[in-house]
């Protein structure tokens, strides 16, 4: 059985299927990486490590990974394995039953003709067409539309996403499993002190009361939203900060003008990439988690917040109810008036924050890499009958 792994924001999802599957060191699953990545060396599950870009004097690199990642499943799967494969690369793969996918994706299952389960995050593009290039939608349809039709069963974090698998695709609602992933092993094990406290805020150079938003600046993200809601709270409590995380890409350029023209630029902290060691610590400190995402099947962030018994203030939308139930305020992301009405509330009211904390936490305290790895087990097992 082999994993092979996804790139971009599916990192944690992997990396707590990888830790689940790896809790009891078992033999008969199969960790396929790129030649060069040493980041999963320590976990206890056999690992392959294989040159992706298969046969290298045919064409460029870009065209290779277009080629191989879209107008090859337009092709018989015999020719276009003939072209993207590398013996050594099918050497690898020979003895593998059932592939296991945290993305929807081609590689290496579909060209091979062997059973796979995948994960599917979301249909954003469906609902926010504005947010993706020509490019990207056209990429994002080919690829569902196949791996999609091909495949054995479809794992979703959330039963908003299978409903949209079963009426976009006509997929068959039995072979989607709804299971919702908790946080990496890594970030649920790590300890936490005041003086390990008292380290990262000097690091980061923390205020003492801040709201807090970890996300990167894509579109869906929402922070114009946000950044005008924070505008009415700082009317409020002016020495209250926003701590945003996140690279300075994508919807970047428009938010750093919207917080000049905010005049928010004192009370908005931009930190950029986090050690994944401190984030814990990043959340305790906060007054709340907010969360004004627009799309989102499942928010790690949520989860994360949780765990910390850390207060939630969050959108309304897509399946963010469903995974907040009563442990969080919601808003209309859409309504800065609506945003700013909810911290407000939660940021006036410590005992309330408190309790939503604890409703929180006894979400997911049971919520462990055990029990979910005995469900994903399941689910494979029932695939390879």
């Amino acid at each position: 059985m082999g994993f092979p792994v996804g790139p971009g924001g599916v990192i944690q999802y992997a990396e707590s299927m990888f830790n689940a599957l790896a809790t009891n060191g078992e033999k008969e699953y199969i960790l396929f990486l790129l030649k060069g990545d040493d980041s999963h060396d320590s976990l206890k599950l056999e690992k392959r490590k294989v040159d992706m870009l298969g046969r290298k004097k045919l064409y460029p690199h870009i065209l290779r990974f277009m080629l191989r990642v879209n107008l090859l499943s337009l092709l018989p799967r015999d020719i276009s394995r003939q072209l993207c494969f590398s013996q050594e690369e099918i050497d690898s793969y020979q003895d593998i039953g059932l592939f296991v996918s945290p993305v929807p994706c081609f590689y290496p299952h579909y060209f091979l003709k062997k059973p796979y389960i995948m994960t599917v995050h979301d249909f954003q593009e469906k609902y926010f067409p504005e947010y993706f290039t020509i490019k990207e939608r056209v990429i994002r349809y080919i690829i569902n539309k196949f791996s999609i039709k091909y495949c054995t069963h479809i794992i979703t974090e959330s039963r908003y996403v299978k409903k949209d698998i079963i009426n976009f695709y006509n997929y068959d609602p039995n072979k989607v499993s709804v299971l919702p992933s908790p946080p990496p092993m890594a970030f649920m094990d790590m300890k936490y002190s005041k003086r390990k406290l008292n380290l990262i805020k000097k690091k980061y150079k923390l205020p003492d009361c801040y709201i807090f938003y970890p996300a990167q600046y894509w579109y869906h993200k929402n922070h114009i939203k946000l950044l005008e809601a924070f505008k009415l709270i700082s009317n409020k409590y002016n020495k209250l900060y926003l701590v945003l995380t996140g690279s300075k890409e994508n919807n970047y350029k428009n938010i750093i003008r919207k917080i000049e023209e905010l005049g928010l630029k004192e009370n908005v902290i931009q930190l950029g990439y986090i050690e994944y060691a401190d984030l814990p610590g990043l959340y305790k400190m906060s007054r709340m988690l907010i969360m004004p995402t627009l799309f989102e099947s499942i928010s790690m962030p949520i989860y994360e917040a949780f765990m910390l018994k850390v207060p939630v203030c969050c959108s309304n939308v897509v399946s963010i109810p469903e995974q907040v139930g009563d442990a969080g305020l919601l808003f209309n992301p859409e309504n800065p008036c609506d945003i700013a009405e909810k911290a407000l509330a939660l940021l006036d009211d410590e005992i309330l924050g408190k309790e939503l904390a604890e409703k929180g936490y006894s979400k997911v305290k049971d919520y462990n890499h055990k029990s979910y790895a005995t469900k994903l087990k399941k689910i494979i097992n029932d695939a390879m009958t």
